[in-house]
């Protein structure tokens, strides 16, 4: 099953500082399970977890550190959402996040006021990202991570203008230090060619530097075009997936054999406990 990553485009206007690469795997791992649950609790495996995020650490203790660092990284993110009659709201993503390693588990709740960030879609209303969590696992660099998510919400389209290269800094989380010069060459040039190299989005990917009609032809902003992805494909692309998450809570619903191990014995008495409720 191949594990979808979607939120409301409120998310892209959040400013992740300070996130390393794995920070943002595990945070996007999250979201992906959370995902359309609504303000239910969500229990995730620590195996899964390093799993689907592409985590490469070996030990337990190792899991945990970044664990605790991506999530207090993640609370100190100024999450904001501005108002039409100019006012603003602040809040936390999560309403709960206990990693317990007694039993290998991470519990997540999302808060439940913002709840809608990760639920509430529908085909009538299109204001949202998405995109295959493999996809974005599998870029390198932090900057082609940001890059990807961002013009994923405008995946149908096929262009994508940043206006303002401090708009660009601040969405990449670019260093302040760095000049134009050594944005293009540490940030630029390797997420594009991360990019361009992916197997399924962004066909075609080319980034078009802005520049101002004045002396000095000063840098203004970027534009980054691709062939649109279908709206068709991406919509046989979540029916998919909705439906195998559908069939798995089909198999668990049956004695949940396959989470639990049994012997012949106790194998048999489950199967006659279910045959007597059916009769009953």
């Amino acid at each position: 099953m191949k594990n979808i990553v979607k939120y409301k485009n409120d998310m892209n206007k959040l400013n992740f500082h300070g996130l390393r690469k794995n920070d943002m795997n595990l945070f996007m791992a999250i979201c992906s399970k959370v995902k359309e649950k609504g303000e239910n609790t969500v229990i995730i495996d620590f195996d899964y977890l390093r799993k689907i995020s592409n985590y490469t650490g070996h030990t337990i203790d190792g899991f945990l550190k970044d664990l605790r660092i991506m999530s207090s990284k993640i609370m100190a993110v100024n999450c904001e959402i501005l108002n039409e009659n100019g006012g603003f709201i602040l809040f936390h993503i999560f309403d709960k996040f206990i990693a317990d390693p007694e039993n290998a588990t991470l519990t997540v709740k999302i808060n439940s006021d913002f709840s809608w960030l990760l639920n509430e879609f529908t085909d009538k209303i299109r204001g949202y990202t998405t995109f295959e969590l493999y996809e974005f696992v599998g870029l390198q660099s932090k900057y082609a991570k940001n890059l990807y998510r961002i013009l994923k919400q405008w995946r149908t389209t096929g262009e994508f203008t940043f206006n303002s290269i401090d708009d660009f800094r601040l969405k990449l989380d670019v260093p302040e230090t760095y000049t134009n010069k050594k944005m293009t060459q540490k940030v630029i040039k390797p997420a594009i060619t991360e990019i361009q190299e992916l197997d399924k989005s962004f066909k075609n990917f080319k980034c078009e530097p802005l520049y101002l009609h004045k002396r000095g032809k000063p840098l203004a902003g970027y534009k980054f075009t691709w062939t649109p992805e279908s709206r068709e494909n991406q919509k046989n692309l979540e029916q998919n997936n909705k439906s195998s998450i559908e069939n798995k809570k089909s198999q668990n619903s049956f004695a949940n054999f396959h989470q639990r191990e049994y012997d012949y014995e106790s194998l048999e008495k489950e199967l006659l406990k279910i045959k007597s409720a059916e009769i009953n």
